[in-house]
């Protein structure tokens, strides 16, 4: 399996929800900067913790979204052009896209795709989405052949 990033973080009211229901003496310990840093921005030890690991809940979320993706686009390149690897997959949650990484020897190419796309391919699972995504694949595919570059879908 390629790489997996995710930049940036996401988080959900069900997680927040899921780090209130933790009992407050189950809660990780804070380090002595981030009991700081609760101090500076006006939370207790207690909130700033809960948040903390709400965002760790949303992490753990997008980061198991994105392994499933990679998983399929893997699959997509076995089908499509096998000896293409996936190098790596960044889920950029600050930009609402993924890019992709494509890797034959020493030949590479990047392209990227919308963040919906990637949810739709993921939540929905249309022939649609997938057809999509694999024209991405396909167009960089052809790249590959030739020089590395990048491009977006």
């Amino acid at each position: 399996m390629g790489e997996v990033v995710v930049l940036g973080s996401s988080t959900s009211i069900e997680e927040w929800e899921r780090a209130s229901r933790v009992p407050k003496d189950e809660l990780p310990l804070l380090t002595d900067e981030q009991k700081e840093w609760a101090r500076k921005v006006g939370l207790s030890e207690e909130a700033y913790t809960r948040s903390l690991l709400a965002g760790r809940y949303g992490a753990e979320r997008i980061k198991a979204r994105a392994e499933v993706l990679s998983t399929i686009l893997e699959d997509m390149l076995k089908r499509l052009a096998p000896g293409v690897k996936l190098g790596l997959l960044v889920f950029d949650l600050g930009k609402d896209r993924c890019i992709v990484q494509l890797k034959k020897g020493k030949r590479e190419v990047r392209v990227s795709f919308s963040e919906d796309l990637a949810a739709d391919v993921l939540d929905v699972r249309d022939l649609q989405s997938l057809r999509e995504l694999e024209k991405i694949l396909k167009g960089a595919l052809q790249e590959l052949k030739g020089t590395s570059t990048q491009r977006t879908g």
